[in-house]
């Protein structure tokens, strides 16, 4: 009778929790996020995801249902990312503007606020680990050029 080696125990953790951004009448914005942990990883990894709800239409919102073309809006967000993660912090090598060339997969965690636009970034998408999970606030002035006029984003109010 061959003895069976005895695996080791396994242990894992999940952790949920949102954040809403902004909520009116009209939209809600919110942000969940997910940290998964499993036996044998050196740190948790957290995962986003978002959601832009119009109340009124009854919809997610989409990026084409707040801005003109998905591309504008692509070029204008990567274009604004790479130039602000460069000030704030020194960020201009290989990875980080890897994780922030303008494709839909690099921005995909964006939220509406009334100052403008906040991008999430994921763990390791512009730094390793260590860094953090940055996020930016794009303001409407950098995004003016591709906004929709009337959409539920030009009627966002300030928080009281």
């Amino acid at each position: 009778m061959t003895k069976r080696k005895k695996l080791p125990h396994t242990e894992w953790g999940l952790w949920l929790n949102y954040v809403v951004y902004y909520s009116d009448e009209n939209l809600i914005s919110l942000r969940l996020s997910h940290s998964v942990m499993e036996a044998g990883q050196m740190h948790p990894i957290d995962y986003y995801e978002t959601l832009n709800y119009d109340l009124r239409q009854g919809k997610v919102l989409q990026i084409n249902d707040v801005f003109c073309s998905e591309k504008q809006f692509l070029r204008a967000v990567s274009d604004f990312s790479r130039q602000e993660l460069a000030r704030a912090y020194g960020l201009i090598d290989e990875w980080s503007q890897g994780g922030t060339t303008p494709e839909k997969k690099h921005f995909l965690n964006w939220n509406l606020v009334p100052d403008g636009v906040i991008i999430a970034f994921e763990d390791y998408q512009i730094q390793c680990h260590a860094f953090g999970q940055a996020e930016l606030v794009i303001p409407f002035s950098a995004l003016r050029k591709t906004l929709l006029p009337g959409t539920v984003a030009t009627k966002l109010r300030p928080a009281q």
